[in-house]
């Protein structure tokens, strides 16, 4: 392992794992905000070819290298829309406004998850990479062998550095949160009372422990509401306002001071002398215009620390009765709190979209002032291990790899992903089409809990466009037109929390001891993924199909093959710019720091056709006039060519694609190198 690096090491002396090009030593530089667009994401050309003289729709043939039966088709669309409508009918049969277990513990999230750092400067990027351990057969052969390298000249060729990730901590302008009396139903039903309230206070309080790891004092800034009397509440009534009632003996003053900052149209708090703000930060904009009504003597404070403000929110909960626990049963309603910390984590990714959060306009009446342990209890667990829900938080790419993922399916072949799709999409489109994303959160959370509960944030936060995402990604492979897509696969995201969603994220592969067995494709493009960890991540999550004689494999990655090799991630690296200088810091994740995790979190993604239940699907299932496009499988088939093509070193060479009859075949037409 690490044989490309041998030069290097000779030439200087240098004994470091680090690839041509690396720069994992130094300190981030400065890039633009979150830019949508794949080739920014992963560093090479988006893979296509010339559509306009193909039919729109996957027409099977038989023989072909690339394009699948028509059998094969058949297949895969029964069997996808049959697993869907297995999910469909589970749902319909849960109880309204609860979900399947899991839903209602966010700790499902974190398996190897890295904190944020105790300490960083105030700069615009933070930098860090996985390390790997990748075994070397010829590692062991040496050790049976007698003496060689003592322990003091050794190299370590099994330790690699994984690919350098960069994010995001501070953004222009915050997230206007609008609110709206014409929601749907069911988020009326399930979303609390003071849903927006509490996910403001969420979003204040993740941003202020970033503020405070950066060292950095928070103000409360001019915009901030000024408390009224209670006498004036009548004539704020009657100017249109929602007048939110702090009066009372009971009521504390940071807490007045506190919500009129959260619910100011304008950002009522930031960072001293400040002008962007960190990605959860977000304001109360819409139609509504709030007005706080407390006793006359309420007095100046200081915005509160994160820890602070998380008693306040619990005082808060008290004050309107939003003390709802979560319930551990086989299917769950979920608390207050815990759906208000959800939304509130998945802001960033709201951000990366560039969807505008929507709330249902808060209902509120006080209640006698209780502190309930149940309420405080979550928020004080949540906020001891935030620095955890941060990482993956402001990971807002690796989250949509993580979201997308819950229509990937491992056995799929690349060139039969449009009938899983369309399968999919034809088993959905009744809930699609009545918009009821709630619905789709049970669907989907019956399928893959993990991936579910970022989806459980999604629809928190209101925004409904995101059903044209979904349905566009089911049909084109993409959530929107000319922007490429978000949906690829992350090996960080795979090795922080443990969700398999590509088919280099498969346990190795078996050895291949029998010189005359071929080795499938997806087998070999494990093996070579191992030699470019740190160069890049394969956007490929369906599976290559096909299998390639071994005589046609590079000599180089024979004896992992021959012998096995094993891949585990080990842990995680920032790297924290001080001055001209960059600190290393090595974090082994929420598993191995608290000895806490959510173990066995089932995926069920086998296709349970035999035990599908006979109640009613709906007229929409047994349509036979489901469309199967092109573009999905295409795409998918020509990223699999593409990265076929490349050997163990990453050096392009179509030899190596051995697929006869591709160079002239029409789905590659005006396509890199066969053009």
């Amino acid at each position: 392992m690490g044989g490309c690096q041998i030069a290097y090491w000779a030439r200087t002396g240098e004994f470091v794992l680090k690839a041509d090009g690396d720069k994992s030593s130094e300190a981030p530089t400065k890039t633009a905000e979150d830019k949508f667009d794949f080739a920014y994401n992963y560093g090479v050309e988006e893979v296509g070819s010339d559509l306009s003289s193909l039919p729109a729709e996957l027409i099977g043939a038989e023989g072909d290298p690339l394009i699948p039966t028509p059998a094969a088709i058949d297949r895969v669309f029964r069997e996808a829309r049959a697993s869907w409508q297995y999910f469909v009918c589970e749902a319909e049969a849960l109880p309204p406004c609860s979900f399947p277990r899991y839903l209602n513990d966010p700790y499902i999230l974190l398996q190897d998850v890295p904190p944020l750092p105790s300490w960083l400067p105030s700069e615009h990027l933070l930098a860090g990479h996985p390390i790997w351990h990748v075994s070397d057969p010829g590692h062991e052969q040496a050790a049976t062998q007698g003496p060689g390298l003592t322990e003091d000249n050794a190299i370590d060729l099994q330790t690699v550095a994984g690919q350098r990730e960069e994010l995001v901590l501070w953004y222009e302008g915050a997230i206007a949160c609008r609110t709206s009396a014409a929601l749907p139903s069911d988020v009326q039903a399930v979303r609390s009372r003071g849903h927006l309230i509490l996910t403001l206070g969420w979003a204040y309080i993740l941003s202020v422990r970033l503020l405070e790891i950066q060292r950095r004092p928070v103000v409360y800034t001019q915009d901030a509401l000024q408390p009224h009397n209670a006498t004036e509440a009548a004539r704020l009534r009657q100017q249109g306002r929602l007048v939110l009632n702090l009066t009372g003996d009971g009521v504390s003053s940071q807490l007045v001071r506190w919500l009129c900052a959260l619910l100011s149209p304008q950002l009522g708090w930031r960072a001293k002398r400040a002008r962007m703000v960190p990605p959860w930060a977000s304001l109360c904009a819409g139609d509504v215009v709030f007005a706080v009504t407390a006793n006359a003597n309420v007095q100046e404070t200081s915005p509160p620390t994160s820890a602070s403000a998380s008693i306040l929110l619990a005082e808060f909960c008290a004050l309107y009765g939003l003390n709802e626990v979560d319930e551990p049963n086989d299917t769950v309603t979920i608390s207050p709190i815990t759906a208000a910390f959800m939304a509130a984590l998945t802001l960033p990714f709201y951000r990366l979209y560039k969807l505008q959060p929507l709330f249902p306009v808060p209902r509120l009446r006080r209640r006698k002032l209780c502190i309930d342990e149940g309420p405080v209890t979550s928020i004080k667990r949540y906020v001891t291990d935030l620095n955890y829900f941060m990482t993956l938080s402001i990971s807002p790419r690796m989250v949509a790899s993580i979201v997308w993922s819950v229509f990937w399916q491992p056995e799929i072949d690349a060139n039969l992903v449009s009938p899983w799709l369309a399968g999919t999409l034809d088993a959905l489109r009744p809930t699609l089409a009545s918009c009821n994303v709630m619905k789709l959160v049970q669907i989907f959370a019956l399928r893959r809990p993990r991936v579910a509960l970022w989806w459980l944030g999604i629809y928190l936060l209101g925004n409904q466009r995101i059903l044209e995402r979904v349905t566009r990604y089911l049909e084109m492979l993409e959530e929107q037109e000319g922007h490429g897509s978000l949906a690829t696969p992350s090996i960080t995201a795979f090795a922080w929390t443990g969700v398999r969603h590509a088919c280099t994220h498969a346990p190795p592969p078996h050895p291949y001891k029998d010189p005359s067995q071929p080795v499938a494709r997806a087998d070999l493009l494990w093996h070579r993924l191992n030699f470019n960890l740190q160069v890049f991540s394969i956007p490929l999550a369906w599976r290559p199909f096909g299998d390639v004689s071994k005589e046609c494999i590079e000599l180089d990655i024979w004896p992992w093959i021959e012998h096995g090799c094993q891949r585990q991630y080990v842990t995680w690296v920032w790297w924290i710019k001080v001055k001209d200088k960059a600190i290393r810091s090595e974090e082994r994740g929420f598993r191995a720091d608290t000895g806490r995790a959510v173990q066995n979190v089932p995926d069920v993604l086998s296709t349970p056709l035999g035990t599908a239940p006979k109640r009613h699907i709906g007229a929409a299932a047994a349509s036979g006039n489901a469309v199967v496009k092109l573009e999905p499988s295409m795409e998918a088939t020509l990223r699999m060519v593409s990265f076929c093509m490349a050997d163990m070193r990453g050096e392009q060479d179509m030899s190596l694609a051995v697929l006869n009859g591709i160079r002239s075949h029409k789905w590659l037409r005006g396509w890199g190198v066969f053009d």
